[in-house]
């Protein structure tokens, strides 16, 4: 999940809490993974640093491919 730049911190700190708590219900949990996500509960920190990683990492199996921008 991700919010605009610039959301406030209050916002994102309540939105986090609402998703940890939904991922903490078996049933929302299952939904996602037959959805095909891999629910992962963590803070807006450690999403953010996943989030550069992941892309990143992303990145480079592009320029592995030769996947070019249209």
């Amino acid at each position: 999940m991700a919010a605009p730049k610039g959301t406030p911190q209050a916002v994102i700190d309540r939105l986090n809490a609402v998703i940890v708590q939904g991922m903490e219900r078996p049933e929302a949990r299952q939904r996602l993974i037959d959805a095909g996500w891999m629910p992962v509960g963590s803070s807006p920190s450690e999403a953010a640093v996943r989030a550069r990683s992941d892309l990143a990492r992303f990145g480079q199996i592009a320029l592995q491919i030769g996947l070019k921008k249209e």
